[in-house]
């Protein structure tokens, strides 16, 4: 399981600068035994900013920039922990990647649509000395939110990802790419100052990843 830590801040109206680490657990049980370990993943630090606030039929669009710290260990794996102590993102460890993104938010009454898409690059990297280029990567997802009385909301989220095959000293690896769609419904509740979500996450279809069913509790003070 995850911990999710996620700070924002507004400079201004119109821009704001927003932090995300996560810490893991990662439990694996298969036929060659056992094995848990835990530690921090990869980081974000973003930039938004608006672009156009909302208005007749126009949407809120926002300009995001995004880069990703590698913090999470992603070499040097111990044989015993059967892969459960790599903690490094699912595109790639120890790659700086830069992203940029679009994020369009609608309301229709009762309805809020949302949908965003990332495109990152990943950077030249050395994995246990072997010179490793991860494949560029696309984030999407789609959202939509109906609000209940007294501040319960349903909700239904998308996220795809879609990455090409990794090279390796030069060399193309084949069958080494990563796709998958997941479908998430939740319900939340919300005030002036708390926002809260519980939902359930599992991959639809994907290659190359796992299908996990996910639970995932969501708790944002506003100050």
């Amino acid at each position: 399981y995850q911990e999710q830590l996620f700070a924002q801040y507004g400079i201004t109206n119109q821009l704001e600068i927003d932090a995300q680490t996560v810490y893991q657990e990662n439990y694996l049980k298969n036929a060659d035994g056992k094995a848990h370990s835990n530690g921090f993943g990869d980081s974000y630090i973003f930039m938004r900013y608006c672009l156009q606030e909302e208005k007749d039929n126009a949407p809120h669009i926002a300009a995001l920039f995004q880069v990703k710290a590698p913090t999470g260990k992603y070499e040097h794996a111990d044989t015993d922990k059967l892969g459960t102590d790599l903690m490094g993102a699912t595109s790639g460890g120890d790659s700086w990647d830069q992203g940029l993104g679009l994020i369009f938010t609608k309301k229709i009454k009762p309805f809020i649509f949302h949908a965003d898409a990332i495109y990152s690059f990943s950077q030249k990297v050395r994995v246990d000395g072997v010179k490793t280029r991860y494949a560029n990567y696309l984030n999407y997802d789609f959202g939509l939110e109906y609000f209940l009385p007294k501040g319960l909301n349903l909700m239904l989220e998308a996220n795809g990802f879609l990455q090409g095959d990794k090279k390796e000293d030069g060399a193309k690896i084949s069958a080494s790419d990563i796709n998958y769609f997941m479908a998430s419904p939740g319900i939340g509740w919300s005030n002036d100052k708390f926002q809260t979500l519980l939902s359930y996450q599992r991959a639809a279809m994907g290659t190359n990843t796992d299908a996990n069913d996910t639970i995932v509790l969501t708790c944002v003070y506003t100050f």
